[in-house]
């Protein structure tokens, strides 16, 4: 970090684009990145699946099979970038909800990105499954 009083606000630029069920973005800090030294410049790509299961039977209308890849690439730090990934289920409720549950894991994690982001010996990362509720406005 950039001594004792590190800046973690992140100023970016991004473009995305979407079709259908996917999408995909791309996303560049113009500042330095969580309070890195010597980080702007970092990248995010990331690419997302959103399909309905109606095509399998009516009755599956509401229920969405969601798929998630991301990639940072930490500028001037090759070693703390990762891939981030997840998958599931997503029920659309009405009033615009979704109750959803996900598969949440890391890869391509070096032994740097390991040590730097554990805190008091206990993992800042972890596989995890994440079920959610989300209202869209």
């Amino acid at each position: 970090t950039n001594g004792k009083n590190p800046n973690f606000n992140t100023q970016e630029l991004y473009v995305g684009l979407g079709y259908g069920p996917a999408s995909v973005k791309y996303s560049r800090s113009t500042s330095n990145y969580f309070g890195t030294n010597n980080t702007a410049g970092t990248q995010y790509y990331q690419a997302d699946v959103k399909q309905s299961l109606a095509p399998l039977s009516a009755s599956l209308k509401d229920l969405n099979v969601v798929a998630h890849y991301g990639r940072t690439a930490v500028a001037n730090y090759g070693s703390a970038s990762y891939n981030d990934i997840n998958a599931g289920l997503v029920y659309t409720l009405p009033k615009e909800w979704d109750l959803g549950v996900r598969y949440y894991t890391n890869s391509s994690m070096t032994n740097y990105f390991k040590y730097e982001n554990t805190f008091g010996g206990t993992k800042l990362y972890s596989d995890a499954v994440v079920f959610d509720l989300k209202k869209t406005f």
